[in-house]
This record gives C-alpha cells, structure tokens and sequence, in this order.
C-alpha cells in the first residue's frame, strides 16, 4: 500500500550563531529502568559531543594557518581523531553497543558493555555481555517486538549519533566540513554489516563457536545483530528456547548464523542491505551540512534508512534556516511485510522567551500494529516533547525537559510502549 506524506514545516527563532553541548544528567528513564546509565540520550550525547569537541579544537587550532595546509591538516586531523575513536568510549561503537544496553535495560535485562574492557580480546567481535538465556527467553515471550528491536538498536543509536553532529553542526559550515569522516564511519557501518548478515561471512562452524564463545557470561546477546534481528522479525511467536543448545555445552545457542535463516529471510536481509545504500544520499559525506548563508537562507536534506522492530523505516530528514528562523523535520514511511505507513516530525529549537531558550518537538504517525512484521493494518500513534533551556552563568544553561508518547517505535527512545518522562541537564553555549 502507497501513502502519500506531506507536512508542514513549522519554524519559530532561534539564535543561528550559536554552538551548543547538551548532556542530560538526570533522566526519569534510568530509574524506571532499573538504574541504566547511561541512559540512550547520554549516550548519544556523550558520544557527539566528543566528536563535536575533536572537531572544535581542530577548527580553533589551525585558524592562522594557510589556507591549503589549514584544510589539508583539517581533513587528516579529523580522519585521525575518528578513527582512533571508533572502538574506545564514548566513539561509535561504544554508542552502538549502549543503544542495545538502553534497549535491554527497557525489557528489564541489565548488561555490560565489552567496549569499556578497552584492551581485551574478544574472540567474536566486542560483545555485550552479562545476561542469562532465561532472561531473554522471557523478554522474548513477554513481547517479542522489544526483543526483535534491542537486536537493531546499535545501529540506531550511530544514525540517532550522526543525526545529532549533523544538526549542531548545520550552521556551522567550519565544522561540518569535518563531518565528512564519522558520516562515512556510521554509513559504512551499516551498510558492510548488512552485506556480511546477506551473505555467508557471518557463518561460524560449530566447533570454532565452542572455542570462542564458551564463556556464557560474556557472550554476546545475539552474534551478528542482523542475522538475529530477521529470524525473530519473522518468527515472532517461536520460543527463544527453539534456538538450540550451545555447542559448547553451556546455555543455548544464541547467535543466528546465515545457514539459520529461511530463503524468505535471507531475501529480507538482501532487501534491506539495498536499502542501506539510501543511506549514503547526505551531503554531509562530502563536507556540506547545509547550503546557502547563515545570514539569509540555509537549508540541508538528508536520507536515511533504518531497521526497526516491525521492519524498516525509510526517512526524509530537512534542515531549514533563515535569518533568526531554525526548525528541522522528517518525513518517514514505516513499512513492515504487508504495508507502508506515514509519519512526519517537526522541531523547534531555544525559542527566545526573555532569557529562557524554549524547545519543542512533535511527532506523529501510523505504525504496524503491535509493532508485528505481520500485522495488516496500522495504529496512530504520537509523541511530544519540551525542553526549557535556564541561564546558569557564564556559558551554561539549566535544561528542564520532559517527553510523552503513545505506543510506538521512536528513533533512539528505548520504550516501545506509551511512556512519560522528565529529564535535567547542561548546556554549554560556545
């Protein structure tokens, strides 16, 4: 089924000179599960904000230099410091791994995080580790779509990373020249890894995996994500238990290996790894986060694709400024098995109110019902949000925020389910 989307884009003052560094400190979400931190958003946040500070330094730090050795010492420095960052906290793959932990955290499972073991040889890739096979089985049966979801959740949370540095960096051509190597990082990620899930180069021998992934505490909750993430996406209702034992002889056989997986589902992985090349339609990769002037009009357009726990997600990201006018939104198609549904989100940023900066974001949209592959027919659903932004002195600001949904799949918000939630945190306005 074809929906047509349209939206109107809502675009309140903002101030366009402005550079800011958020972290929430305290958020409802980690004490509603269980204690997790960090929590998604301070994860995400952590995780730009390092990226967006390299950057600074690097930017600050060559000024006086020449134009083609200052651009040229740019562009390595930026390479360097990302990838020196990709495997050690807070980079990318630290942010993958905590957007599986938040996920987890929200069906009740408590995890460790194998990137903060900096150092360690993993045998089978860095894994998230520290649960026990009766503590998914129960997730699983309790709800199979939170558990088809925390298995697509790391790649979320590097798009929910990338989308962050993107939109701090739109009107600051200097930086988002720099933008180029971790939007690369975050697409390639993506798209290699659904490759090897779509073809053989996952496939571990049974031997092999007793070798090197006897250990039941630190092995990881799922193997390949993608391999896991489509034979729960279409076996929704199979108990967790029907994997197997381990060949090791210890619990069950978690990870999903390619010779698992149905023809039907193998064509769904070939699908979506296609689909991942949409990803790549950002001009970001090539050093743009916007076009046109700060001072007049400024706009940017992005795509993305993004696995979910009904099937995928297709989105259509607008950046738009003018004079003191800033205000992002997305357009998004949800599809699952039988249908596609539409969504649309628009956000406004620090409107001026005396000295407080106000905030604002709604979403609305149509979704599979019960987040199911299979269901037919669509749900509405929404989500709100407001944040308060209060001068603290200096160059910081107090933000106050809460946030209400529906059920509902939201990028990078750990509950599926309906959910109210109040946040604090810092700003550092540069």
């Amino acid at each position: 089924m074809s929906k047509v989307l349209a939206a109107v884009l809502i675009a309140v003052p903002a101030l366009a000179d402005e550079l800011l560094f958020e972290l929430p400190v305290l958020e409802s979400q980690s004490f509603a599960a269980g204690g997790d931190f960090p929590t998604w958003a301070q994860a995400t946040s952590m995780s730009a904000m390092v990226v967006e500070f390299g950057h600074l330094g690097l930017v600050k730090g060559t000024e006086s230099w020449p134009t083609p050795l200052r651009m040229g010492g740019r562009a390595l420095g930026s390479a360097l410091f990302n990838f020196f960052l990709v495997l050690l906290p807070p980079g990318q793959a630290w942010a993958h791994e905590e957007g599986h932990a938040s996920a987890m955290a929200e069906v009740g499972i408590q995890s460790f995080n194998g990137v903060n073991d900096v150092g360690r040889d993993w045998g089978i890739g860095i894994p998230l580790y520290g649960m026990s096979d009766e503590s998914i089985a129960s997730a699983k049966a309790a709800f199979a779509p939170s558990w088809v979801r925390v298995q697509e959740a790391g790649w979320e949370a590097e798009q929910a990373r990338l989308l962050r540095i993107e939109r701090d960096t739109f009107l600051h051509p200097e930086l988002g020249r720099l933008n180029v190597v971790p939007a690369l990082l975050t697409k390639l990620s993506v798209i290699q890894y659904l490759a090897g899930c779509a073809s053989d180069a996952f496939e571990i021998s049974d031997e092999e995996l007793a070798e090197r992934d006897a250990d039941a505490f630190t092995r990881d909750f799922a193997g390949p994500d993608c391999t896991g993430w489509v034979y729960d996406l279409f076996r929704p209702d199979e108990p967790y238990q029907a994997r197997g034992p381990h060949p090791a002889g210890n619990g069950l056989r978690r990870i999903r290996r390619p010779s698992d997986l149905t023809d039907q589902e193998r064509a769904y992985l070939h699908r979506q790894r296609n689909l991942s090349l949409l990803n790549l339609l950002d001009p970001n990769l090539f050093g743009f986060s916007g076009f046109g002037d700060t001072s007049g009009w400024r706009w940017n357009a992005t795509v993305a694709h993004q696995l979910t726990s009904f099937g995928q997600a297709i989105d259509l990201n607008l950046f738009v400024h003018h004079g003191e006018v800033t205000a992002f939104a997305t357009l998004t198609a949800y599809s699952n098995r039988h249908a596609t549904f539409p969504g649309v989100r628009v956000d406004i940023e620090r409107y001026p109110l005396g000295n407080f900066r106000l905030s604002g974001s709604t979403s609305l949209w149509v979704q599979p019902y019960g987040q199911r592959f299979d269901a037919p027919s669509g749900r509405p659903g929404f989500l709100v949000s407001a944040s308060l932004d209060v001068p603290l002195g200096w160059k910081f600001e107090g933000r106050f925020s809460m946030m209400g949904k529906t059920e509902g799949w939201a990028p990078a918000e750990p509950s599926l389910d309906s959910a109210i939630e109040f946040g604090a945190g810092i700003v550092l306005v540069l």
